[in-house]
């Protein structure tokens, strides 16, 4: 009880707070936004200066709060408490660099080029995809897809009428094909991305997915039952995404890539892109 008084007491706190501090975060650029950041989403209320924090699964986790002059989240007991701090952390100081005349002027945004290092020269804004070679960021072009085939496979066809038997698409499978057994573009193993996005687009959709090779072509196989996403699960391979700007992303794979061929992209409002791995780093 004693410590049920004592939030109670804090939360009424940092609500006077609220009230009566002046803020170095702007009212009317915060106020009823909603910001999607890594895994959360910060549902900011008329005043601009408190907000609630849901997870990815639509769950409250937290709340922001303004105490002396500055935002600050309070994680909820039992959730991930460092994880949301640092991910609030990061989109606080996004927010002061994206918010100050120097932003403004540059129109440009710094994204490292691989694990650790951050290349001199700025990340493009423009739309698209670029990565960097160690001098300069080059542009890559969209993958040239073919069209796609239709199959059947005996297995998922058990396996769909595992979970289904009325299922009348089990065992159907579709093949996404792409021109050339490789792609124009070979990359080290720790190559980073950078990505334009529209404004309003939830970088997580971006993915990097395997291909298999074929003697004149490569392509990936999907069940039509297990279509949740664009790129199969199997082959989505696990990346760090970092917005550094309003239309800017980061996407830097979370240990090195094997050789082999891959895509990325965000479908359909980021393209498709294709790259090899030459497995050097």
């Amino acid at each position: 009880m004693a410590l049920l008084q004592d939030l109670k007491t804090f939360v009424s706190v940092g609500l006077v707070t609220v009230v009566l501090t002046t803020v170095c975060y702007s009212q009317s650029s915060l106020a009823n936004q909603t910001v999607k950041w890594d895994d959360y989403t910060f549902k900011f209320l008329s005043t601009g200066q408190m907000a609630q924090v849901l997870g990815s699964d639509g769950k409250v986790v937290g709340t922001i709060l303004t105490m002396n002059g500055d935002l600050q989240v309070i994680p909820l007991p039992g959730t991930d408490e460092e994880k949301l701090k640092k991910s609030f952390a990061d989109w606080k100081a996004f927010y002061a660099r994206s918010h100050t005349q120097a932003a403004a002027a540059a129109g440009t945004s710094a994204a490292p080029s691989s694990p650790g290092a951050e290349p001199s020269v700025p990340c493009p804004t423009s739309y698209g995809a670029t990565y960097f070679d160690g001098s300069a960021w080059k542009t890559m072009m969209l993958a040239v897809q073919m069209p796609r085939e239709h199959d059947v496979s005996l297995k998922q066809g058990f396996k769909d009428l595992g979970k289904n038997p009325l299922n009348p698409r089990a065992g159907e499978m579709v093949v996404t094909r792409y021109k050339d057994p490789a792609a124009p573009l070979t990359v080290g193993t720790n190559q980073s991305f950078c990505i334009g996005i529209p404004a309003n687009f939830n970088p997580s959709q971006i993915l990097i997915g395997a291909v298999d090779v074929k003697k004149d072509h490569r392509e990936i196989e999907e069940a039509v039952s297990t279509r949740d996403s664009w790129m199969p699960p199997k082959r989505i391979q696990p990346v760090d995404i970092k917005r550094i700007s309003d239309t800017v992303v980061v996407v830097t794979p979370k240990t090195p890539l094997p050789a082999g061929q891959y895509i990325l992209g965000g479908p359909p409002m980021v393209g498709i892109y294709d790259f090899g791995v030459n497995g050097n780093p």
